[in-house]
Order: structure tokens, then C-alpha cells, then sequence
């Protein structure tokens, strides 16, 4: 077994609950890399104290000095894709697998709705996010616990409705990367998280990084999970509950993966190194953090909320690479990049790359920040801060920056504090039903929509209070009007509102409202009562 270890070359920093009053100011730039990382660690630890956020680490990777290794582990969320692609790396250096492959030639139990797609999606399409499925398609059911297990939830997509068209361009699917783990399990014969540990945690040193949280047996060598909002803190969470992270249990190939600081700047190492020592080729990797298909998501403001800044200059594009969110000039005129962003409910992740540098930064967060934009996404702007102070760009266009990706965040308002989240308070019914109105609502639902992939639910009345249970969750259904609830569940820090409508033949329709009561009906999310299941 070969590891890198011993030899790892990068400076790494944990940060815990600081001084508020420490305020960053600038020194003069230096070439000295001691000096300019600790610039970068002053500007960390003061972004650290502004956020709330309990815990923050940083690693970068570049000219080193010395190495400390923080063993915490961090859902690393998002991230978990570029683990994911460096297992079907390693597939295809090893000749098993190759980028253009269909899917149903490595599994050809894969269906979907759509033939043309199930027949001609390729892993390349898969992995840069060029697929028959949307954003969001299928995250919550996997979430909510409607199946089992990863591979019940890639067979169902056969009754899942699609909405694209095949090919029709980029956008982010979390369930592409789902798709992806049981391709790894298909040819190995082994779980995507046990073949990235046998094949590229390992043997790189990563000894504390796993494919899921409940892989890792010791709760104090986990990170809790916390949630801030408006100066309040929510937690300490045990981020193997699905009901805290919105992560199955079970494991999820699209960002359930759990790893140490330390373990992250070998990662960073190993990329930037093109694979080596593991990789017989530098080709795999080469061809992972290629732009592939054309990066639409992270242009204009709202990429500037993400501490993107893209200048398209002589036909150049920004692109979306293999388990790769961007690849372009997306920070800086002229530096060349890529990274990953990974987010779950309570931890944050951000990664960046200048390869022509031999330049990674990692950053993670244990608090997920919930109220103004900026604030959320402070993490993205310090890493795009921090790449420019580590290269010795002028104070004044990092300022620049960073004021801009502030100000377009800020307009975008601010998310309430739930009380229920930040001081316990329990949810208060604001309306009483009467008994024949609960009668009506009891009983047995099934989806509208791709009935047999978003599954049923049902309501039931305990101690004189409606129920509902759908997937793993079961909660009092809290009256707000006599057509809207709270549904009474921990999950994330999130309030879930049910709204109720009657059919033309009186028939009740329970849906989700997703973004709180006055929004639609999630269409994915409305359920009619049926007599029996």
C-alpha cells in the first residue's frame, strides 16, 4: 500500500470559538509563504468570529512549511461527488470503465421513464450534470426516507417523470451522483464508500474519511452539526441523523461522505498531483477537472453571491468538470480554476484550485448559517478572498470582490429565524378543527405524480390530534388556518408547511408547501386520498 502521508506538503488550521473583537487588518503583501498563510489565517480566524458558526478549518495546499493533522471529521457534503469521480477515475485508469460508456452497460437493470435517455446516458453525462433530471429531482424523497436503500432508490427511477429533455444542457442533480455510487458498486462489486476506501482513502493516508457518518463507530470523533440564524445558535446536532443533516442514513453518493481537514488537503494534494502515486496515468484526473458541458448556474449575480466573478474574455467559457462545480476563470481575470462546494444542512464545505500554481485551499464549517445571503455564504467569499491574497492580487480587487459578492447576497433579503429552531419554542395551532373535518383528512394518500417512485402517506388521529407519516417521519400536524399546517418534525432547520384543497367531488389533496404558507402546492409533494393502499 502506498501513502503520501508522511510526505504531505500543507498547512492546516482549526478553528474554534474566537474573540468577536479580533479584526482583520491587511499587512503590506510578502512572497514569504509562512507569511502570506499566515495572513490568510488572520482574514479565516476574523470571518470565523463575524459568522456565529462555532468551528471552521482550513487547509492549503501550496509551498509548505510544516503540517498539523486535525483528525475531526466534517460532512463534507457536495464533496463527496469529486470522491465519487476519482473512484470512477480510477476505473477508468484501470481500463474498466470508460467515460463515454452508456450507464446500462455497466447496469443493465438502470431504467427510466424516458428509453432514449435510459439507453444513451453516458457516465460522462451523468458526472457533468447533462442529464434527462433536474435540481431538486428526487432530493427530498431520498431525504424524507421513501426508500431504503441507494440502489431501491436508482431502480425506482423507472416510475419517476422526467422533465427534461435528453442532453438538454447543464443543471445540478444530486441524483446523477446517486446514479454514479451504484455504477462504482456494479463494477466492484463493492459499495462506493468501501471501494473509495479500499482504493483511494487508504492507500493516500485518508484514514478518516468514510463514505457516511455512521461508518465513523466514535460520536467524538464526528463533528456536531449546528445551525445559526441572527446571532442565535441551534446545537450541538449529531449529524448521523437523517433529521439533522437531510442525508439518508444509509448513505448517499451525492454527499453524504464524512473527512478531516487533514484528510481534505491530502485529497487537495492528490489532484493537483493529477493522481499520482495511485494513478497509472495523469489522463483520468486531467479529464475530471476539465470543463465539459457549459457552467450556466454560477454566472451573474447569482454566481457572484458564490464569490464568482467570471470575465468571459476571447471565447472563454465557465464549465462544469467531472464531480467539478466550476472550471474557468471564476474568480479573477486570468487565474485559472476549479473547485467543489459542499453543503448540507449543518456542515459547509468549499474547496478551490489553481493548478498552474499547484494552489488548493479547503475550507469547512460546522454551523450552517441561515439568515442573510452573505452571512450563508460567507465560506465562498473567503475562499475567493484568500485564493487572491495567497496569489498577492491587489488589496484593492479582492476588496472589490468581496463588497460586490456582499452587496448582490444582501439584496436578496434574509431567511426568518424559526423560533422553534433558535429558542424551542413548540409550534402553536392557530385554528381548531372541528371532529367531521378531522374525519375528512384521515385515511391513506398516494402521489399524483410518479405515484410508485414519490410513494404514500397517511394521516391518523393520537390523543385527538391529526398525524402525518410519510417516509421515516411521523408529526402532529399543527393548525394554522382550516387549509394549512405545521408539520410537527425536526428537519434541519427547516418548517414544513401542509396545505390542504378539496377535489370538485370533495375529495381532500394534501400537499407540501415548500417556502412557507402563500406558495404552491410542490408538485412533486401532493398526495390524493385513495381507499386503500
Amino acid at each position: 500500500m502506498v501513502s503520501i502521508r508522511a510526505s504531505l506538503a500543507s498547512f492546516v488550521f482549526v478553528f474554534a470559538a474566537i474573540d468577536a473583537k479580533n479584526v482583520y487588518r491587511r499587512p503590506p503583501p510578502s512572497n514569504n509563504w509562512t507569511e502570506k498563510t499566515q495572513r490568510a489565517v488572520d482574514f479565516v480566524r476574523a470571518q470565523h468570529a463575524i459568522s456565529g458558526s462555532p468551528g471552521w478549518a482550513l487547509a492549503i495546499y501550496g509551498n509548505p512549511t510544516s503540517v498539523v493533522t486535525p483528525d475531526t471529521m466534517f460532512q463534507i457534503g457536495s464533496v463527496t461527488k469529486s470522491l465519487v469521480a476519482v473512484g470512477i477515475a480510477k476505473l477508468v485508469d484501470d481500463g474498466l470503465v470508460a467515460w463515454h460508456d452508456p450507464i446500462k452497460q455497466h447496469m443493465p437493470w438502470f431504467e427510466l421513464t424516458d428509453k432514449y435517455a435510459e439507453k444513451y446516458t453516458t457516465v460522462h453525462d451523468i458526472l457533468a450534470m447533462n442529464t434527462v433530471f433536474g435540481e431538486a429531482d428526487t432530493d427530498n424523497q431520498l431525504s424524507l426516507g421513501v426508500f431504503k436503500s441507494e440502489r431501491e432508490a436508482v431502480e425506482m427511477l423507472k416510475y419517476f417523470e422526467t422533465s427534461r429533455s435528453f442532453r438538454e444542457g447543464y443543471a445540478y442533480a444530486n441524483v446523477n451522483f446517486v446514479i454514479a455510487g451504484q455504477l462504482i458498486a456494479s463494477v466492484t462489486n463493492q459499495t462506493w464508500g468501501d471501494y473509495l476506501r479500499d482504493h483511494i482513502f487508504l492507500p493516500l493516508g485518508m484514514t478518516n474519511t468514510h463514505g457516511k457518518a455512521a461508518d465513523v463507530p466514535s460520536l467524538a470523533a464526528r463533528s456536531f452539526g449546528h445551525f445559526v440564524c441572527g446571532g442565535n445558535l441551534a446545537g450541538p446536532y449529531d449529524v448521523n441523523f437523517a433529521n439533522i443533516s437531510a442525508l439518508p442514513h444509509f448513505g448517499d453518493a451525492s454527499g453524504t461522505a464524512i473527512s478531516s481537514i487533514h484528510d481534505m488537503a491530502i485529497f487537495a494534494q492528490f489532484l493537483l498531483n493529477k493522481g499520482a502515486p495511485l494513478f497509472k496515468s495523469p489522463q483520468a484526473i486531467s479529464d475530471m477537472v476539465t470543463g465539459h458541458e457549459i457552467q450556466t448556474w454560477f454566472s451573474g449575480d447569482f454566481g457572484a453571491t458564490w464569490g464568482y466573478h467570471f470575465y468571459p474574455q476571447g471565447g472563454d467559457a465557465l464549465a462544469a468538470g467531472y464531480g467539478i462545480d466550476v472550471v474557468g476563470q471564476a474568480l479573477y481575470p486570468g487565474v485559472d480554476y476549479y473547485d467543489k462546494n459542499g453543503d448540507t444542512a449543518a456542515h459547509q464545505t468549499r474547496t478551490g484550485f489553481v493548478p498552474s500554481q499547484d494552489l488548493a485551499v479547503v475550507l469547512i464549517n460546522n454551523g450552517h448559517v441561515n439568515d442573510l445571503q452573505s452571512n450563508y455564504q460567507r465560506l465562498s467569499n473567503v475562499r475567493t478572498y484568500i485564493i487572491g491574497l495567497l496569489l498577492d492580487l491587489p488589496e484593492a480587487e479582492l476588496l472589490e470582490t468581496w463588497e460586490a459578492s456582499v452587496r448582490v447576497s444582501d439584496a436578496m433579503g434574509s431567511q426568518p429565524c424559526e423560533p422553534h429552531i433558535y429558542q424551542g419554542t413548540p409550534y402553536k395551532g392557530t385554528f381548531t378543527l372541528l371532529e367531521p373535518e378531522k374525519d375528512w383528512l384521515v385515511g391513506n394518500y398516494t402521489s399524483i405524480k410518479s405515484p410508485k417512485f414519490n410513494g404514500h402517506l397517511s394521516i391518523y388521529q393520537a390523543g385527538g390530534a391529526l398525524h402525518l407519516r410519510y417516509g421515516w417521519f411521523d408529526g402532529a400536524l399543527v393548525a394554522q388556518t382550516n387549509d394549512t399546517f405545521v408539520w410537527d418534525i425536526m428537519f434541519a432547520s427547516i418548517t414544513f408547511t401542509v396545505g390542504v384543497k378539496k377535489t370538485a367531488d370533495g375529495a381532500p389533496v394534501v400537499g407540501f408547501v415548500m417556502g412557507g404558507p402563500g406558495n404552491e402546492f410542490d408538485e412533486s409533494f401532493v398526495f390524493t386520498k385513495v381507499a386503500s393502499l
